[in-house]
């Protein structure tokens, strides 16, 4: 495929770039914070390849205008960018190393961005030099990588209840939810709010840098428990995520549609880097090692940690219901987010051959 092309245009202080290109705005590497701009493809390699490889390119136009030297800043950047692209970060196949568990289940599709106004990314930045310390303010808008998941009933197909009802009394639940349910995997469109400060420390010949990211509205998968779910077959109560559209001809039952709750929250996310560049002669007498540590933080600020009654082969779908439990806290979901999480990464890199 074809990975960059583009066309550059300068002018003074002006400079202009349209095509298919990669754009980061982060400092961080393994983790990405502000560098959300272009998708990345996690379908190889993992970890172990750099962010720089696995960015999928977009067709985007960039701008940047410098007013070169402002007060106290010797240099000063004011950056824009604009994307008509809907490449999304492509799924994991399954059987690949990198993939997560995808057990069978209820079927369902890809909703992608469309290739116009309403969907587009952007956003803008301000980059400056004070001294030794180089930093930058940005605000833009794009697309995660990590798909939010949402059940639904087809929209033309509503579900009757004493159907429901009678496939779960004859152990036909997992049947029942495969047949008549979807699951939706949207790439949700959200804005990030952020700065970097980077300077050096020649006494210890090093380099700090630092990140913050303020996602907002960041969508997470609520986990639909039994009792939700299921609650028209067992209760015979219309609960939360369904809807009454009509009545059945046939049998008089309630015709219901069913779509699953999303909840938003403002998420923190912050890093702190060093990296130190030392001569170790007893390890390789020639060449200098690269000695590189990281914090990372993400705290999400409207948590909800309500427990999850436990999902059992009793209604009939523990087969692919595959909840995780969390051995500090009694709750089960598919996926267990954590809301405050620390990660310290640390790189020990040298060369002995060029």
């Amino acid at each position: 495929r074809l990975f960059e092309a583009y066309v550059n245009y300068a002018h003074g202080p002006f400079f202009l770039r349209i095509g298919r290109q990669n754009l980061s705005w982060g400092e961080t590497d393994v983790f990405r914070l502000l560098d959300q701009i272009n998708p990345l493809d996690a379908g190889f390699g993992g970890f172990l390849v750099s962010l720089d490889e696995r960015r999928v390119p977009l067709d985007m136009a960039r701008v940047v205008y410098g007013f070169g030297g402002v007060g106290p800043l010797s240099e000063l950047n004011l950056e824009g960018f604009m994307v008509f692209d809907d490449k999304i970060a492509p799924p994991v196949p399954t059987g690949s190393p990198w993939s997560t568990p995808n057990t069978p289940g209820i079927p369902g599709r890809i909703k992608k961005p469309s290739k116009n106004f309403a969907d587009a990314r952007g956003g803008g930045r301000i980059v400056g030099v004070w001294g030794e310390f180089m930093f930058s303010l940005a605000h833009y808008t794009t697309y995660l990588d990590t798909p939010m998941l949402r059940i639904v009933t087809p929209t033309n197909r509503p579900i009757s209840r004493g159907a429901f009802e009678a496939a779960v009394n004859a152990g036909e639940t997992s049947r029942f939810l495969v047949d008549n349910f979807q699951a939706h995997a949207l790439y949700p469109k959200v804005q990030i709010s952020g700065g970097t400060l980077t300077f050096s420390v020649p006494r210890f010949s090093s380099i700090v840098r630092s990140e913050f990211a303020y996602f907002h509205d960041e969508p997470f998968f609520h986990n639909s428990a039994a009792d939700q779910i299921l609650g028209p077959a067992l209760t015979g109560d219309i609960t939360p995520g369904y809807q009454h559209v009509g009545t059945d001809p046939a049998t008089g039952q309630l015709l219901l549609r069913y779509r699953s709750k999303n909840t938003r929250s403002d998420v923190v996310r912050w890093s702190l880097g060093v990296d130190v560049t030392r001569y170790i002669r007893l390890l390789n007498p020639n060449q200098s090692f690269l000695i590189s540590s990281q914090i990372f933080g993400r705290h999400i600020l409207e948590f909800d940690d309500t427990p999850v009654p436990d999902v059992s082969g009793s209604y009939g779908f523990g087969h692919f219901a595959v909840p995780v439990r969390d051995p500090n806290r009694d709750n089960n979901t598919f996926v267990n987010i954590d809301q405050h999480q620390l990660i310290q990464t640390l790189l020990v890199s040298t060369a002995y051959f060029s």
